[in-house]
């Protein structure tokens, strides 16, 4: 479990990476953007392996979940707001 938690974010870092590079090859991204979503995944990055040594793994995806789903309310309350 530990390795899959620990795993999760360098592969959300790869991905994103990734898509940022191909859209940016045609044209398609915001750089400011861009930017500051970039730094705000690095500081996560950072924030995250400070507190994997004071919090378990299984509490720390209850967070994630958590976040997760608060993202996803906020989400669909932007759709129907709008």
């Amino acid at each position: 479990m530990k390795s899959i938690v620990a795993t999760s974010p360098g592969v959300l870092a790869i991905v994103s990476t990734g898509g940022a590079l191909v859209s940016s090859t045609y044209g398609g991204v915001n750089k400011e953007i861009a930017a500051l979503f970039a730094l705000g995944s690095l500081v996560g990055l950072v924030y995250r392996k400070l507190l994997e040594r004071k919090i378990s793994g299984s509490k720390a995806q209850q967070i994630f979940v958590i976040f997760a789903f608060l993202v996803a309310l906020n989400l669909i309350y932007q759709t129907v707001v709008r």
